[in-house]
């Protein structure tokens, strides 16, 4: 290990140590323990955000302070995603790969939460508008035969959040991959 990297790795554990005995903080005040910010001070909070160790717990004059989740904590937060009906379409989704909205309803008949063929045709059409999904077999109503999707895009366990104005949030990657009627 080169000294430029011995140098960061003891960054590293300054701000995590700082993290651990504070409860609330901002961005700038764990990077003030290390002399301010920098590109990889940044980008290792960055990443703290995205692997879900890093949370927000409060917003107060415009300014956002953040608190470390513990293992556990993220582990429940991550299973309860999963346990709503949509954690359970994307589950199905992600094991199926090939698959109807007709598939995702048998799939999940025999659960706690079963799912009608109305909501997984509506979860596959935001994940298709979001290029989750790609038609590989066009729907025939004529023939009573669904479309039938391929997984394109998995992006993790957690399913993406579908909101009311059909917005698609990745919660793997913390980002918003489809605005409907908008170009990202």
């Amino acid at each position: 290990m080169n000294t430029f990297e011995a140098d960061f790795e003891a960054e590293k554990k300054i701000m995590m140590d700082f993290m651990q005995r504070h409860e609330a903080y901002t961005q700038a005040e764990i990077l003030a323990t290390v002399g301010g910010p920098t590109v990889r001070r940044k980008h290792f909070l960055v990443g703290l955000k995205k692997r879900g160790e890093l949370r927000v717990v409060k917003r107060e004059n415009n300014q956002i302070f953040y608190s470390l989740m513990d293992a556990e904590a993220r582990q429940e937060r991550a299973s309860q995603k999963r346990a709503t009906p949509a954690g359970a379409m994307w589950t199905a989704i992600r094991v199926l790969r090939q698959f109807t909205s007709q598939d995702i309803v048998a799939s999940l008949a025999a659960t706690d939460g079963p799912v009608s063929d109305a909501e997984a045709q509506k979860f596959c059409s935001a994940l298709l508008s979001a290029q989750y999904l790609k038609v590989i077999q066009k729907a025939r109503p004529s023939q009573a035969r669904p479309a039938r999707y391929l997984l394109i895009r998995d992006s993790g366990p957690l399913p993406p959040n579908i909101r009311r104005m059909q917005v698609v949030v990745d919660t793997n990657e913390d980002r918003v991959v489809h605005v409907q009627g908008a170009r990202l």
